[in-house]
């Protein structure tokens, strides 16, 4: 499973731990229209990462993520 990739796999574990972080500090700290983007685009970004079949589309996945949220 995709979960399982990624607590498996170092990098894949940063990444996420990156995401989570930078999720959280602009759910805490943007006006409320901008929080309401912001999780539309974690549920669609969720999605996405659910159907990667491989290592290189979760890095992808995580990195085009990280960059929408300001956080290249």
């Amino acid at each position: 499973t995709v979960l399982r990739a990624i607590c498996g796999d170092p990098a894949l574990a940063a990444l996420d731990r990156r995401l989570a972080a930078r999720f959280a500090a602009l759910d805490a700290s943007a006006d409320p229209a901008t929080v309401q983007r912001i999780h539309r685009g974690e549920t669609a970004f969720l999605n996405d990462r659910q159907s990667c079949p491989d290592r290189a589309c979760l890095v992808d996945a995580y990195r085009t993520r990280l960059r929408e949220l300001g956080d290249d």
